[in-house]
């Protein structure tokens, strides 16, 4: 696999709510691939993406961000970034497609499948999570 995390940012932005102020939690991810890199499973601490991503330092820090915020986060709020932007959820990865299925450690984090040769290459990926009542956020950034 040819996952590598070359940048990452995290950041909080206050919401205001009905029960009182709440966080959503941003974590952005620059990374390089190869096309046949099909699964980029960010739900699994032990699966293929963080495998190949904790060979740079970005990616071992970017994976300590992830360990750290799975208590905190109360809810998945999305995926997006222009990695996302040619692809469209389907009922199989074939074709411009990627399925989302939940993760096993990470379970507010979806694992991707992309179809064959059309896995993106190049790009960033932004995560968002709802933070728990009372939960500090985390804000770091940090490259290869």
């Amino acid at each position: 696999m040819a996952h590598a995390v070359t940048a990452y940012k995290a950041w909080i932005q206050e919401q205001e709510a009905a029960v009182g102020p709440r966080k959503i939690q941003f974590v952005e991810l620059t990374f390089t691939a190869a096309n046949t890199d099909t699964d980029w499973d960010f739900g699994d601490t032990n699966g293929t993406f963080w495998a190949a991503a904790d060979g740079t330092t970005a990616g071992a820090a970017a994976e300590a961000i992830f360990d750290q915020l799975i208590n905190r986060v109360s809810d998945w709020l999305g995926l997006q970034g222009t990695a996302m932007i040619p692809y469209f959820s389907a009922a199989a990865a074939s074709g411009n497609a990627v399925i989302y299925t939940s993760g096993t450690n990470f379970t507010d984090c979806p694992n991707l499948t992309f179809a064959s040769e059309s896995a993106p290459t190049a790009g960033t990926l932004i995560f968002s999570w709802l933070l728990k009542a009372d939960e500090a956020g985390i804000e770091t950034s940090g490259s290869d």
